[in-house]
């Protein structure tokens, strides 16, 4: 006999021979090494089961650090989730391992070997199930001859066991294959549809399932194009090349047209354009909706009603009302608002439905603040899915109707593909992948699905101020690592990083040694941080809440105190920075209705509003007598605001669109990152605060859009470098 094991936890169930785990009725999706981790952790239920221990059992053949084990128990516990008993399921014992803390009971399959012709009727022990056979009774030798009523009676007793094995058979036929056809429809496989260099994007599936239309450019500098690929084949072709950057391929219903987003130029609206498959040359202008970076976060979509007379989409309403769903008939070009998003919130990523009645679409309160929302595509009530506030990148319908896909950084910050049913119930893992994904679509017809693919990692790396010099790597890991600070006494590093499974704020060496997790929010966005002028503080924004506060942390304590209270003001409070005696906090908030500066003192708790004509992360200058800040996030204008006159505020630069974050302020001087509009990289500039000279200091490659520090004696600059630019179309062969 062979035995393996079932362990039961909770609400949960988990099948090791079948490799299932099931919560309730429903099938729960682990990746292949999430699973045999979970497995190990149920084996040792109760005890502290050491990092390497974990390591070596689950990953035999391979050198795997820490922070890939730490991504799967985030992952297990993110999935795991809460019971109305239990909060945690896994303790972590710091720089030792993990417990799993829950009580685990275990059962033991046992396969009944085939039945002999001696049938032993002594009483069976362990957890085998009692077997019931049929009493057969053999004549005595002795007894005497049958009558003709016994033999009919014998007779009949045969057919009707007869008829029962072979019942028995024809349904063990039917179960054999009922299983094997359900296996052979679970049976997925994942491959890369596209393989080249570049950023491939926004996939949509034609109504045959057999092409998929994307955009794809080759680089950060090269525009933007929709291409057409088969699903059986490496080569792809260009639909039209407008010279433009275009946006959002969809599909008409009989799959002859393709409707897109076409850009007009930098800080230009978007237009809807529809052009024939087999002859691009043929364009239609449909209508024309808000630029793209008037849309909070990502390029609005489009999703083509079934009946090919509407298309779905996110325009700008008057300057009070929020970006939101609107209607635009494909003939006319007429327009109709569907929904009317919240204030500081944004409609977007909007799908219609199979049956053309529903469209599911984002609503987001920020960069990482998301919930998935239904309303009829008449219009009317709307009904929210989800309530987690996780960032939603991408959403798309079940060919059935039946289910929303959705990507969400629900277990991890990385991201996976997550199926969410209508009829009620907890999202289920679809992929577990350990790099960003995004933008799901699903096949109309067959069993497919793809998504983009994106490593998501970005380094620390440090730039020295001697010409001689080239900037070099200073925190990295395979993850997200940004946001690096340097503290007042030059000896430690304060950064953001996503290596334990989830953003938090971490702490390192001057040499970038020693690196220690300072928060524990497991979960939420978090990130901005800045430290206290005697160093013993780090103040940081966290959309725990699904609205942002700031929050300080007590580096002794460990204690993590909320500053602000967004559910107050239903309004987002970020980047925070200190006042140079360390007695207030600048921080920025939108809620007035528009991105202002603010001052919370630490004694008395007030807010007090600093700018009024727009403003966003404000930096004290050393001397605490003005304020340096963002007033145009559009063309990140720096502006310089005395604190003792409001009438004394002036321009001093401007760093060009997407570079907001990128500058720090020294004793003397403004250090910031300027992109060229011809090159990948950025270049790092100081500005003399008292001569007003400028002075250009080096290059900065593959530069993002995240915050720049100078050492304490202004000789290197820490910034954020993203590693790949590159992205990937995966298939999932074989969904349902």
């Amino acid at each position: 006999m062979t035995k393996d094991e079932i362990f039961i936890f909770g609400e949960y169930r988990l099948d090791v021979r079948e490799r299932r785990l099931w919560q309730g009725n429903a099938i729960v999706a682990l990746s292949p090494k999430t699973f045999d981790l979970l497995v190990v952790m149920l084996q040792g239920a109760g005890r502290l089961l050491g990092k390497d221990y974990l390591i070596r059992s689950v990953w035999p053949d391979s050198y795997v650090q820490d922070a890939n084990l730490s991504v799967h128990i985030a992952n297990i516990r993110k999935i795991l989730g809460k019971t109305s008993a239990v909060d945690q399921f896994i303790e972590t014992v710091p720089k030792v391992g993990y417990r799993f803390v829950v009580p685990v009971s275990c059962l033991l399959y046992t396969e009944t070997p085939p039945r002999q012709e001696v049938v032993d009727t002594a009483p069976t022990s362990g957890p085998m199930k009692e077997q019931l056979l049929p009493d057969v009774i053999s004549p005595s030798a002795h007894a005497a001859p049958s009558t003709r009523k016994g033999r009919d009676f014998r007779i009949l007793l045969l057919l009707v066991l007869f008829a029962i094995v072979i019942g028995i058979y024809v349904l063990a036929i039917r179960l054999s294959g009922a299983r094997k056809e359900s296996m052979a429809e679970n049976s997925t496989s994942t491959r890369p549809l596209t393989s080249t260099s570049g950023l491939f994007l926004q996939p949509a599936f034609s109504p045959d399932g057999q092409e998929l239309a994307y955009t794809w450019r080759a680089n950060t500098n090269s525009h933007q194009s929709i291409y057409l690929q088969h699903v059986s084949s490496d080569d792809r072709r260009i639909l039209i090349d407008t010279r433009q950057d275009d946006y959002s391929p969809s599909w008409s219903p009989r799959g002859s047209e393709i409707a897109f987003l076409h850009s007009l130029g930098d800080d230009q609206p978007l237009e809807i354009q529809i052009v024939k498959k087999q002859n691009p040359a043929i364009r239609k202008s449909v209508a024309i909706i808000c630029g793209a970076n008037d849309v909070f976060r990502n390029t609005p979509t489009l999703s083509w009603s079934p009946d090919a007379r509407t298309l779905v989409t996110t325009d700008c309403g008057s300057k009070n009302e929020s970006p939101a769903l609107t209607l635009i008939s494909v003939d006319t070009g007429q327009k109709r608002q569907l929904t009317h998003a919240p204030p500081r919130t944004v409609d977007d990523q909007a799908s219609f439905s199979p049956d053309g009645t529903l469209i599911a679409f984002r609503r987001s309160q920020g960069d990482s603040s998301d919930e998935i929302y239904l309303v009829s595509a008449t219009g009317g009530p709307e009904r929210k899915l989800t309530s987690r506030s996780n960032p939603v990148d991408g959403l798309a319908w079940s060919s059935d109707g039946k289910r929303i896909i959705f990507s969400s950084g629900r277990a991890t910050s990385l991201g996976s593909i997550w199926s969410l049913p209508l009829s009620g119930g907890s999202p289920t893992a679809v992929t577990t992948p350990l790099t960003h994904t995004s933008s799901p679509t699903v096949s109309p017809v067959g069993h497919r699905l793809a998504y983009v693919d994106s490593p998501n990692n970005v380094s620390v790396w440090r730039l020295p101020m001697d010409a001689h010099r080239d900037a070099e790597p200073f925190i990295a890991s395979n993850f997200f690592d940004a946001s690096a600070v340097y503290s007042p006494d030059g000896t430690q590093v304060a950064f953001r990083s996503d290596r334990s499974g989830a953003n938090e704020i971490w702490i390192c060496r001057s040499d970038g040694s020693e690196p220690k997790k300072i928060t524990h929010f497991d979960g939420p966005m978090t990130g901005s941080p800045r430290w206290s002028p005697d160093g013993r503080s780090l103040a940081f924004d966290s959309r725990g809440r699904g609205r942002a506060d700031i929050y300080v942390v007590n580096l002794d304590s460990g204690e993590s105190v909320r500053i602000t209270d967004s559910a107050a003001t239903n309004a987002d409070n970020v980047v925070p920075s200190w006042s140079r005696d360390g007695s207030a906090l600048y921080f920025s908030s939108n809620r007035t209705g528009d991105w202002q500066i603010w001052r919370h003192a630490l004694d008395t708790g007030a807010d007090v509003q600093v700018t009024t004509s727009g403003g966003f992360d404000a930096i004290e200058a050393s001397d605490g007598k003005s304020l340096l800040y963002v007033g145009d996030l559009g063309r990140t204008e720096i502006r310089r605001l005395s604190l003792n006159s409001t009438q004394h505020d002036v321009s001093l630069t401007s760093l060009g669109p997407g570079m907001w974050h990128a500058w720090a302020v020294s004793r003397d001087g403004l250090f910031y990152l300027k992109r060229s509009s011809s090159s990948a990289s950025a270049t790092l500039f100081r500005l003399d605060l008292r001569s007003g000279k400028t002075q250009a200091l080096g290059q900065a490659a593959q530069a993002v859009n995240d915050s720049i520090s100078t050492s304490s004696d202004d000789r290197s600059v820490l910034f954020g470098r993203r590693s790949n630019t590159n992205s990937s179309i995966m298939i999932l062969d074989g969904w349902n």
